[in-house]
């Protein structure tokens, strides 16, 4: 039997130490895209035996490039404030998940750092109440997931929570995973070098590519069913909205390489709308931002890995 995620003493001393940690890491304050260090920990890279039995999500490669990030009116319609001024961003390649992390791949996280998971990580119950969190703790000493809900993306995860989970990832598979920039989602999400100038991410038809308030019935759905985009990449508008490495701030007006919008505090910047968002919210230069510690029934994440 499943019951309620436990917020009992034990997990105190771990919302004090995120605080703390949230306070001095970041994302180190600059240009670089490497990890905040959130978690305060090192994991030992598991055995090829061992990672054979971690879920690792199923990354397509992006090839650099440089594209015009932001709203431009001809081809994102009508333009918000903090969509503008568009400017001209070059990236390297990487690697950008090819579906939203899924609750059973977040699981092995969970079950891997069994009473080292921090109440400001991870709170099912906060999405729970909206039927869309289907991970909680047993009385097996568990995390489990509702059956037929492996392959529903994660959800009840904060940015702290995001970030943790790729630390961990890079830790024991070692290789580099963490969060996608803002820039690298919004140019995965047009296409890269593969662009077609679609509306949206692998489509000018929103109900072929996008789980959205007018189909989705505000209900979740398994990552993939939906029309990839050019490159392969699903579930980009739609289903989630998915948390960016970068804190939320104004553009600038200047051509930049592989930015990162870095700092020790602040709110951080989600994208791509949700099973419960209007077709307003899935243009692909629409940014919103939460606190870094925000738990929600319509946000995940996906990764990104780089060589």
């Amino acid at each position: 039997m499943l019951i309620p995620h436990p917020m009992s003493g034990q997990f105190l001393k771990y919302i004090v130490f995120t605080a703390a940690t949230l306070l001095l890491a970041g994302c180190n304050g600059g240009d670089s895209a490497s990890g905040s260090g959130v978690s305060g920990k090192s994991w030992e890279k598991a055995s090829p035996a061992e990672i054979a039995e971690i879920p690792i999500p199923e990354v397509v490669f992006v090839k650099g490039g440089t594209f015009m990030m932001g709203c431009v009116e001809e081809r994102d319609g009508e333009c918000e404030e903090d969509e503008l001024p568009a400017h001209e961003v070059s990236l390297s390649d990487f690697g950008m998940g090819k579906y939203e992390v899924t609750n059973a791949q977040y699981l092995a996280f969970l079950n891997a750092n069994i009473g080292g998971i921090s109440a400001e990580w991870f709170r099912p119950d906060k999405a729970s109440k909206y039927d869309k969190c289907r991970i909680a703790f047993s009385e097996s000493g568990k995390y489990e997931i509702e059956a037929g809900y492996e392959q529903h993306p994660v959800v009840g995860v904060s940015w702290l929570g995001a970030t943790a989970y790729t630390e961990w990832l890079s830790g024991v598979s070692g290789e580099h995973f963490r969060l996608p920039t803002e820039a690298e989602w919004e140019y995965a999400a047009r296409g890269g070098v593969q662009s077609k100038g679609y509306t949206y991410a692998g489509s000018n038809e929103l109900d072929e590519i996008a789980w959205y308030a007018a189909n989705s019935q505000y209900q979740l759905k398994p990552v993939g069913l939906k029309k990839p985009n050019e490159l392969g990449i699903h579930d980009l508008n739609g289903n989630v909205l998915e948390w960016c490495a970068d804190v939320y701030r104004y553009y600038s007006d200047a051509p930049v390489k592989d930015p990162l919008s870095g700092g020790n505090v602040g709110a951080r910047v989600v994208r791509g709308g949700s099973a419960g968002s209007s077709e307003k919210y899935l243009r692909l230069a629409y940014r919103r931002s939460h606190k870094p510690t925000t738990s929600s029934a319509f946000i995940g994440f996906r990764i990104v890995r780089k060589r």
